[in-house]
C-alpha cells in the first residue's frame, strides 16, 4: 500500500483560519495538505493533480457549491476517498454524505488524533477496495477465457457465474437461456454416476461441495435434455469458503470428455432416458 504521506491531501474549508489550523495540525503527523475554500477549486485541483490521495471536504462552503455537490462532481471523474468534515451532527445531514461516499465523517471539533485516525482508516478502506476490485477483474478475466467450462454456485445451489465455455457445452448461444436455479436443473439435466446410477440433485458435482466434498477428475454421465445427448466428462469440484471457513458456494470445472466411455453404462443410461420420456 502506498503511504498516504507521499501524496497530497486536499482540505476544502471556506473558513480560512480553521483550514490553516487543520493544515498545521495534520502537518505535524507528516501529511502534505493543500487547502482551498470553494467546491469548484476542489474539483479543479483533483483534475490537475491525479495523485491527490484523499479529500477532506467541508459540507458548508458558503454561498458557493456545497461540499456534497462538489464531492459528487469529483467522484464522477475520479474514484478516491473523500472524508466529510463538518460541525453538523444531525442524522439527516450525515445520511446525505453516506449517499455520496462511505469513507467517514469527522466532526470539526475533533482532536488532531481523531483526524489522523480517520484519515488512515479511510485510505486503508479505499486501498483495500481498489485491491479487491483489481483482483476480481483478474479472476474474472482468467475464468472467462478458460478453455474448459467453469461455473460457480452459491450456498443454495443456484448458479451465480459461468464462463463462455460453459455456454458452449450446454449448446446455448445466449445467456438468457441458461438455467441458474437449482430447483429447475432436473427439468433440463439428468445426471448419472460412472456406473450408470441416476443421481439425485444433492449428489451432483455442484452440490457435493456444499456439504464439504471435493473431487478431481470424477466421471459423470450427463444427459442434456436440450441437445438430447449424453455428455461424458471428468469433473473437478470443490467448496468455496468464507474467511471463517464456512461453506458459501461451490466451484465446478467440466474437464475433457472421456475418450472411451463404458458402452454398457451408456446403453443402460439410454434405456433409462427412454423410459423417462415415455
Amino acid at each position: 500500500m502506498t503511504d498516504l504521506k507521499q501524496k497530497p491531501i486536499l482540505l476544502v474549508d471556506d473558513e480560512v483560519l480553521i483550514g490553516m489550523a487543520t493544515k498545521n495540525n495534520l502537518s505535524r503527523f507528516g501529511y502534505t495538505v493543500v487547502t482551498v475554500t470553494r467546491g469548484d477549486q476542489a474539483i479543479e485541483f483533483v483534475q490537475q493533480c491525479p495523485d491527490c490521495g484523499l479529500v477532506l471536504m467541508d459540507i458548508d462552503l458558503g454561498r458557493e457549491m456545497n461540499g456534497i455537490d462538489a464531492s459528487r462532481a469529483i467522484l464522477k471523474s475520479q474514484e478516491m476517498p473523500i472524508v466529510f468534515v463538518s460541525s453538523h451532527t444531525e442524522p439527516e445531514i450525515v445520511s446525505l454524505t453516506e449517499a455520496v461516499t462511505s469513507y467517514g465523517y469527522i466532526v470539526k471539533s475533533s482532536s488532531p488524533t481523531v483526524y489522523d485516525a480517520s484519515i488512515k482508516m479511510a485510505y486503508k478502506l479505499f486501498t483495500q477496495k481498489r485491491q479487491t476490485e483489481a483482483f476480481d477483474r483478474y479472476l474474472k478475466t482468467a475464468l472467462e477465457n478458460a478453455s474448459e467450462p467453469i461455473f460457480i454456485s452459491e450456498g443454495n445451489g443456484n448458479v451465480v457465474y459461468y464462463n463462455k465455455a460453459f455456454l458452449e457445452i450446454q449448446g446455448l448461444s445466449h445467456e438468457d437461456a441458461v438455467i441458474t436455479e437449482l430447483a429447475e436443473f432436473p427439468k433440463t439435466t439428468t445426471v448419472f454416476s460412472d456406473t450408470g446410477q441416476r443421481l439425485s440433485v444433492d449428489n451432483w458435482a455442484s452440490t457435493r461441495p456444499l456439504r464439504g466434498e471435493s473431487g478431481e477428475n470424477v466421471v459423470f454421465y450427463v444427459y442434456n435434455h436440450s441437445i438430447k445427448t449424453v455428455l461424458v466428462n471428468e469433473y473437478t469440484y470443490a467448496p468455496i469458503f468464507d474467511d471463517h471457513r464456512r461453506i458459501i458456494g461451490s466451484y465446478v470445472k467440466i474437464g475433457k470428455p472421456v475418450a472411451n466411455p463404458d458402452l454398457e453404462v451408456l446403453a443402460s443410461i439410454e434405456r433409462a432416458i427412454g423410459k423417462q420420456r415415455e
